[in-house]
């Protein structure tokens, strides 16, 4: 019989496009497990998992390979090899038959689709047959051999031999794959219905759709903790599966608390997490927790042995509307890339600063969010090691180093503010870092800087308020430019090394500091670029009325000049003594000193200062 070679009638791009969809979701299914089961017995109360690609087996396979001798059943690794060999072959084929009959509008060429639609029958019978030999044919020589009969293990459910307990699914690669099938039996009802009309295309792609979503939550259940009744919040932990939500109904619970899988820790009514006064308090050890909603309180004090409210050791966690309280070290991330850090309070132990420890700390932990925290009374936001780091919006006050960088490259820091630490903001040792709308006030620590810079490269310091600070901005061997700042009201605005003579200060607001430019040593600051900043002490004038001032800003203050070079006269700051020497260095040019500095085009106005975080 020919094959029927007419053309399939018209029903808009919606056919192609479903198989197209179909593809995407075939290709996706490669990369997730198509099924799984947990096997737990007394000594392994945690479970054991294996989990199945459609070309590979992960998990902890040879625990269970050693478990399964005693019953005499043979090796994981042997069954399927055929199967696993030729899967990804097999799915590239049924991926480009999806594509041919996305492309030939021929009757023929749908017949590419059918491989797509026979992966998830074959898939689950062949499991099937395989769990059927591997549980029929047990070795009669086994040593537990007169102890379990001949059985079939389920595919799908949960089912007991002797004392191990077990229980399995399909997960999320072959839900997409049955999704792929459902959107393949869309396309073909639409193309073979002669021209179906696109709604019914819509409602076929959305019930394939709800299949693989509905199919993949099914796998996860949620587990509810109350401080009342069983389980208990270690009990749910343990029982609980990668997917699992776990709520917790307010109470008080005793740490430490370790999570293992990737679950989703819900508090309600503000359960409480008590570590007793001793260690860390949670551990996050699995990819992709998240914890909300809890207060965690009462780690240890030991500096040395890294007492912690919350310690991330696994990617893509999510921390966030938390309350730390009596904590050393608040929440720290270690290798834990990807992670969320969002609407937390955190409150230190109330000891000495040097005794603290650091609330936020990241190390080698690259790509993470910080945003939207209140830090109160810790030692530093510290930041070690970690790329494309985003701090937002943050609240920090009365610690060490609000915000403390170390080798942490191309990071975006904004709308934060850091008010009444010894230090508002250090950056140290990095590239590519911008700095911009946050409000940096009141830090007066022994060294009291506003804004110190060490040793940075390609850095931009944006729209930010500097105010009040014993000094404004610390600079030191740092290429950065400054644009739209208002540093005011600090002891001294800024303050230069001899080596921070690489940077560029435009549209800058300088206003009101006691002493607007300090330079340590044989510092020059006219080797940085100084160009239409506005300075509170320019005494020019604006002829044409075009806001730049018609003569250069020069800085050439004796009494300063002098104060450089013997800083007991600092305590004279202010004093009639030091403005009469700066009117006589006025009055008579041959004793003022060389300017430390010219900005050529000042402002007559200031810039506006950064809006409130």
């Amino acid at each position: 019989m020919p094959i029927d070679q007419r053309p399939i009638p018209r029903a808009g791009g919606w056919g192609r496009g479903v198989f197209l969809l179909a593809a995407a979701l075939l290709i996706a299914s490669a990369f997730h497990p198509y099924w799984r089961m947990r096997v737990s017995a007394p000594q392994y109360p945690k479970g054991l998992h294996l989990i199945i690609y459609v070309n590979r087996l992960e998990g902890d396979v040879r625990e269970i390979d050693s478990l399964n001798h005693y019953i005499g059943m043979r090796a994981l690794a042997h069954g399927a090899k055929v199967e696993r060999a030729i899967a990804i072959p097999g799915l590239i084929l049924a991926v480009l038959g999806l594509l041919l009959a996305a492309a030939v509008r021929r009757r023929w060429g749908r017949l590419g689709a059918l491989p797509t639609l026979l992966l998830p029958p074959v898939f689950a019978a062949d499991l099937l047959l395989w769990m059927r030999d591997y549980g029929l044919n047990l070795d009669p020589k086994a040593p537990l051999n007169r102890a379990v009969k001949p059985f079939v293990p389920k595919i799908v459910g949960e089912g007991t031999i002797a004392q191990f307990h077990s229980s399995a699914g399909f997960d999320l690669g072959f839900w997409l794959a049955a999704g792929a099938a459902g959107l393949v039996l869309a396309a073909l009802w639409l193309t073979w219905a002669r021209g179906g009309s696109s709604r019914r295309t819509m409602i076929s792609a959305g019930v394939s759709l709800a299949l693989i979503l509905g199919g993949s939550e099914a796998w996860a259940k949620t587990l509810t903790v109350s401080a009342s009744s069983a389980p208990t919040l270690a009990a749910a932990l343990d029982a609980a599966e990668d997917g699992d939500t776990i709520v917790v109904e307010g109470g008080v619970h005793a740490g430490p608390v370790i999570v293992q899988r990737s679950v989703t820790l819900i508090g309600r009514h503000q359960p409480v997490i008590d570590g007793g006064g001793a260690g860390t308090v949670v551990e996050l050890a699995a990819p992709k927790i998240r914890l909300s909603g809890f207060t965690i309180r009462r780690s240890g004090d030991l500096l040395a042995q890294g007492d912690t409210g919350i310690l991330v050791r696994a990617p893509e966690a999510v921390v966030e509307d938390n309350q730390l309280d009596d904590v050393l070290f608040g929440i720290s991330l270690r290798r834990a890339p990807g992670a969320v850090i969002r609407r937390n309070q955190l409150r230190s132990h109330r000891l000495a600063v040097a005794r603290r420890g650091d609330l936020i700390k990241t190390w080698y932990s690259d790509d993470v969010t910080i945003a939207d925290n209140r830090i109160d009374g810790g030692r530093d936001l510290v930041l070690w090691y970690s790329r494309r780091i985003r701090v937002l919006r943050n609240n920090v006050r009365r610690g060490r180093y609000g915000l403390h960088f170390m080798y942490c490259n191309d990071a975006d820091v904004r709308q934060n503010r850091l008010e009444d630490n010894s230090v508002g903001v250090y950056l140290m040792y990095s590239r590519g870092l911008r700095l911009s709308d946050n409000r940096i006030t009141r830090n007066r620590g022994p060294s009291g800087f506003g804004l110190g810079l060490k040793d940075m490269e390609d850095t931009r310091i944006d729209r930010n308020l500097i105010a009040d600070n014993r000094v404004g901005v610390f600079l030191e061997h740092a290429a950065v430019q400054f644009t739209r700042n208002v540093i005011g009201a600090n002891d001294i605005g800024l303050r230069l090394v001899p080596s921070g003579v690489a940077s560029g200060f435009s549209g800058n607001s300088f206003m009101d500091n006691g002493e607007q430019v300090s330079v340590d040593g044989e510092s020059d600051a006219a080797l940085n670029r100084w160009d239409g900043n506005f300075w509170s002490d320019y005494r020019g004038f604006d002829a044409d009325g075009d806001g730049i001032g018609d003569v250069p800003y020069r800085h050439l203050r004796l009494f300063e000049r002098l104060a450089d070079a013997h800083p007991a006269l600092r305590l004279y700051a202010g004093s009639p003594a030091a403005t009469a020497i700066d009117a006589a260095a006025a009055l008579f040019p041959i004793f003022a000193p060389r300017p430390m500095l010219a900005d050529l085009h000042p402002r007559m106005r200031p810039m506006p200062a950064a809006p409130a975080p």
